[in-house]
């Protein structure tokens, strides 16, 4: 069974590790996310991984939207709420 964990991010048990993937394919945000990092423009990235720009935009979203959130809780525990 396919878990949309955000629009175009899924998770489905058994497929990588039920690890959240763009939807329709066995791709994590983060290795999305990693590329573009590592200096890949998005073209790049569209071209070697067979994935729409709308695709590559929704991976870097999700990521920061992980990265925005475990900041928040950290402070949150740091203010002991």
């Amino acid at each position: 069974m396919t878990i949309e964990i955000s629009p175009g991010i899924t998770s489905t048990p058994g497929v990588v590790g039920g690890e959240p993937c763009l939807a329709g394919t066995r791709i994590p945000p983060w290795v999305i996310r990693s590329r573009f990092v590592a200096g890949e423009s998005i073209a790049e990235i569209v071209e070697d991984m067979q994935v729409s720009i709308a695709q590559v935009e929704t991976a870097l979203l999700y990521e920061g939207w992980l990265r925005h959130r475990a900041a928040a809780k950290r402070k949150l525990r740091e203010a002991g709420l």
